[in-house]
C-alpha cells in the first residue's frame, strides 16, 4: 500500500508519505468540479510530478477533469479531447486517472431518451477504456454509492465490471460513500480488489438516505476502519491509500493540523496490516 496526499512534496516526504497525487478533487478549496486538466496546461503538471519524483515520492496519479465522463457524452467533440488528454498523461507516468461516475438522473428521462443515453454512454466509455488500455492507463470511476446516481449499488457495479472487463476500467473504492450508503466495505474489497487502484479514506456519522452522514476524525465514525486495511493487506492491495475530507481542528492552521492527523492514522494502520499478513 501506497500513503498518498496532496500537498508538499517536502513536506508529505517527512510525514511518512510514499506518493503524491496531482489535480484537484471536487470540493477542495470550495470548487466544486475540481481543476480541470487539458492537454494545453498538462506541463505544468508534468513539472509538479517530477518535483515529487526528485523528492523520492511516486507520483502516478491525478485528478484529469472530475466530470470527464459526463461531458464526453454531453458536449459534442469532448471525446477527442480525452484521447489527446490521455496521450499527454501518458507521456509523464500518470497512470491512474480518478474521475467521477454521477451521471444524469436516468428516471427524469423518457424511454427513448434513456436509451439513446445509455447507448451513447456505453459507447464512449468502450472507447475510452479501449485507448486507455492501449496506453497502460487506469481509468478509476469514484465508488459514489449515493442514490441519484447511475451505478447505485453493487449489482449495478458488478454488472459494470463485467460489461468492461479490461484492466483500464477501474475504482476508487470511497470508505466514507460505502459506510454511508450502508454497505461492507470489507466485502467489497474482497469481491473487486483486483480493480481497485486507490482507496480514499474517511470516517462518517449518519446515512445517505436521510441526509444525516458527516465528516469525522478517522477514528470516532461508525467505520471500523482496522479491519478494512487488514483485509487491503491480506488480499495484497498494492494500490494508493488517500486520506480525504479532513474535518477541521478549532485551531491556526487547522485543516493542515486535520490532514496531518489523519496522515499519520493512516500510516499506523497501514503498518499494523501489513504486520498481519
Amino acid at each position: 500500500m501506497l500513503l498518498a496526499s496532496q500537498g508538499d512534496p517536502a513536506l508529505l516526504k517527512a510525514m511518512g508519505v510514499e506518493a503524491v497525487v496531482l489535480g484537484c478533487a471536487p470540493g477542495v478549496y470550495g470548487d466544486e468540479l475540481g481543476t480541470t486538466v487539458t492537454p494545453e496546461n498538462i506541463g505544468a503538471f508534468a513539472q509538479q510530478a517530477r518535483k515529487a519524483r526528485d523528492c523520492g515520492l511516486v507520483c502516478q496519479s491525478i485528478y484529469p477533469d472530475w466530470n470527464l465522463i459526463e461531458k464526453t457524452i454531453d458536449r459534442p467533440g469532448y471525446l477527442d479531447t480525452v484521447m489527446v488528454l490521455f496521450d499527454e498523461l501518458s507521456k509523464h507516468g500518470l497512470t491512474d486517472l480518478f474521475v467521477s461516475c454521477g451521471l444524469r438522473d436516468l428516471d427524469a428521462l423518457c424511454q427513448a431518451e434513456r436509451k439513446t443515453y445509455e447507448k451513447r454512454f456505453v459507447e464512449h466509455l468502450d472507447r475510452i477504456y479501449e485507448h486507455a488500455e492501449q496506453l497502460g492507463l487506469h481509468v478509476c470511476l469514484h465508488s459514489s454509492l449515493m442514490p441519484w446516481i447511475y451505478l447505485q449499488n453493487v449489482d449495478a457495479w458488478d454488472r459494470w465490471l463485467g460489461e468492461f472487463p479490461v484492466e483500464a476500467n477501474s475504482i476508487v473504492l470511497c470508505l466514507g460513500c460505502t459506510e454511508s450508503a450502508g454497505l461492507d466495505a470489507v466485502e467489497l474489497i474482497g469481491k473487486w480488489h483486483r480493480r481497485i487502484r486507490a482507496v480514499h479514506v474517511r470516517n462518517v456519522v449518519g446515512r445517505f438516505e436521510d441526509r444525516s452522514h458527516k465528516d469525522v476524525r478517522l477514528d470516532c465514525g461508525t467505520l471500523d476502519l482496522p479491519p478494512v486495511f487488514e483485509k487491503l493487506s491480506r488480499v495484497g492491495f498494492q494500490g494508493s491509500i488517500i486520506p480525504e475530507h479532513f474535518p477541521e481542528f478549532p485551531c491556526t492552521d487547522g485543516p493542515l493540523v486535520s490532514q496531518a492527523f489523519a496522515l499519520g492514522y493512516c500510516r499506523a494502520l497501514i503498518q499494523k496490516g501489513e504486520k498481519m499478513r
